[in-house]
């Protein structure tokens, strides 16, 4: 469980920082 959360944290932190960098 814990390394999924942070998996999924990872993903949205790249998601989000896809986004802001575009």
């Amino acid at each position: 469980m814990s390394s999924m959360a942070a998996s999924k944290n990872l993903f949205l932190a790249s998601l989000l920082l896809a986004i802001l960098l575009r």
